[in-house]
């Protein structure tokens, strides 16, 4: 397992979020979120985050930035 960086675009940030480690709000960016997922490969990590992300159902991933 490897640890993969990506940048996520969100229609708003979810308050629970920022309390996880593996999320930090981008300084200077209001919707943007840096993800740091372990998983076997980037499609796995993304997939982790996304789900992470949009737990409840007023968040939705906008885009993907690899990093």
């Amino acid at each position: 397992r490897e640890t993969w960086r990506f940048i996520a675009y969100l229609d708003r940030i979810p308050p629970h979020i920022l309390e996880d480690d593996a999320f930090r709000q981008v300084q200077g960016a209001a919707q943007e979120v840096e993800c740091e997922i372990e998983a076997e490969d980037f499609a796995a990590a993304v997939a982790e985050g996304i789900r992470a992300l949009e737990e409840d159902e007023f968040t939705h991933v906008r885009g993907i930035e690899r990093i």
